[in-house]
């Protein structure tokens, strides 16, 4: 049994810049030297992905509604094990998860699952002393989720925050932890499927410590570490199991294209006794040597279209790894780089593997993608 702080970073709704204040802190935490554990919950690839670019190690995700309370719970601890701190970033609104009529699915799940505070965050680019009032509802709407504190983004200037300080005042226990101001530096680019992914390459060095220096300046980092101090039960010993005598190598694409994966998923392959060998269907000319398997995840092949389709080499020992009988795992993204072509959302077409004798396209109106014969 031991403490570290460890706390939810949650919104009250999508859109209030919950990933860009959890970046902030984790970039923030990382300057200071310590190791900090981050994990998304619900089922995202593109948060994790920043997160991992920030804090060097694999975001977890966390479910209420995929995942039982009890594999929640381990994954969290295993985790967690021997790091300084836990920042787990929420997903759309704090109450907001399957439905209308329940919890489950949804960030205060979580939360309550786990035993962890909530930091909530508001934002007040069009509020003052309203702000207190909408607060309140969310800490009064179900008193078993801890919600401790408060982050306000998009603040206006020193005045503002002065103002919306005043009016938490009326709030006993909770806590303001500052209010980040709107500077566009600090946006993280968005398109037509979410946030940009982080092997884009747009959240390097710089990019994190501008972050950080905004957290320092603008945040009680220090009074938010003290007030989220969690117990955490030690891990329970995993079971023991005979090591796989032969690995079966297993090809997994990742690349700007394809670099949407759990680390769960990779790790249970490893248990299972794969032996993971990464390659990059834009940039390779070939399968990995002895692949057994192939393991194609989604990603963003629509901007990569061309590059993918230039690829012939590639394309063809993927085709012929099929039709000798190779077993193939694709999704989504990675389904749609097998069958014969795919339209992006410039309207051009594109040949790709041809495992599959239909087209893909991007419907640029839905942001779906659509299947043509």
């Amino acid at each position: 049994m031991r403490f570290i702080p460890a706390f939810v970073i949650a919104g009250t709704h999508s859109g209030v810049g919950k990933t860009t204040v959890a970046l902030g802190i984790m970039a923030a935490l990382r300057r200071r030297g310590l190791r900090v554990q981050p994990f998304k919950i619900g089922p995202d690839f593109i948060d994790p992905g920043l997160h991992t670019k920030v804090c060097g190690l694999p975001s977890h995700n966390l479910d209420g509604w995929m995942l039982s309370r009890d594999y929640n719970r381990r994954s969290f601890r295993k985790n967690v094990r021997d790091k300084d701190v836990a920042v787990v970033e929420g997903m759309m609104g704090l109450y907001d998860g399957r439905s209308g009529a329940t919890e489950q699915g949804s960030t205060a799940q979580v939360a309550k699952h786990l035993g962890l505070p909530v930091i909530l965050v508001v934002d007040a680019s069009a509020m003052a002393r309203s702000a207190a009032a909408m607060i309140l509802g969310y800490r009064l709407f179900d008193r078993q989720t801890n919600v401790i504190g408060v982050i306000f983004n998009r603040v206006a200037g020193a005045g503002h925050l002065d103002y919306l300080r005043e009016a938490m005042a009326s709030l006993p226990g909770l806590q303001c932890f500052g209010g980040m101001t709107m500077d566009e530096r600090i946006k993280i680019p968005e398109r037509h499927l979410g946030l940009t992914v982080a092997q884009e390459g747009f959240l390097d060095k710089r990019f994190a410590n501008q972050l950080g220096r905004l957290v320092e300046d603008h945040l009680d980092l220090d009074g938010l570490l003290g007030s989220t101090r969690t117990k955490i039960a030690a891990r329970a010993e995993a079971e023991t199991t005979e090591p796989a005598a032969d690995k079966v190598p297993i090809a997994v694409a990742m690349d700007q294209a394809f670099c949407f994966y759990y680390p769960d998923n990779l790790e249970l392959l490893e248990a299972s006794g794969a032996k993971l060998k990464l390659f990059s269907p834009l940039a390779d000319r070939a399968l990995p040597p002895g692949a057994k398997g192939i393991y194609l995840g989604g990603g963003y092949p629509e901007l990569y279209a061309k590059e993918l389709s230039r690829n012939r080499p590639m394309r063809t020992a993927i085709k012929a790894f099929i039709e000798a009988g190779g077993p193939v795992y694709a999704e989504c993204g990675g389904l749609m780089y097998l069958t014969a072509a795919l339209t992006d959302c410039a309207k051009k077409e594109y040949p790709m593997v041809g495992a599959y004798p239909f087209k893909t396209g991007c419907c640029r109106v839905c942001a779906r993608w659509v299947i043509a014969k």
